[in-house]
């Protein structure tokens, strides 16, 4: 019993955090995206270039698959010329694989 009380309590905790605040916003903005596949609708920069890092990493570990395009690689890449969007991927599992392959 005190398990199952437990477990509700944290779905409903869950629920609650997930409905509220800016979380709730950016998730709504997401689902849209996803709905509408046009990221750009959403108006949300940070998603836009949150999926530019994370396919860039992905295109970094195909162009090196066997040994990675280097450690802090990713720091040198550009999104336009002159214009660097962060230090990683925004995504560990992408920043290691494109990193040592």
């Amino acid at each position: 019993l005190l398990i199952g009380v437990i477990g509700v309590a944290v779905v409903v905790a869950t629920g609650l955090y997930l409905a509220s605040g800016e979380f709730a916003d950016r998730l709504i903005r997401l689902v849209a995206a996803v709905q509408t596949g046009d990221l750009a609708s959403t108006a949300e920069t940070s998603m836009t270039n949150r999926a530019w890092m994370m396919r860039r990493a992905f295109e970094l570990a195909l162009d090196n698959p066997f040994f990675g395009a280097g450690l802090d690689a990713f720091k040198n890449e550009q999104y336009a010329p002159g214009l660097q969007v962060g230090y990683n991927s925004h995504s560990n599992y992408l920043e290691v694989l494109a990193s040592t392959g």
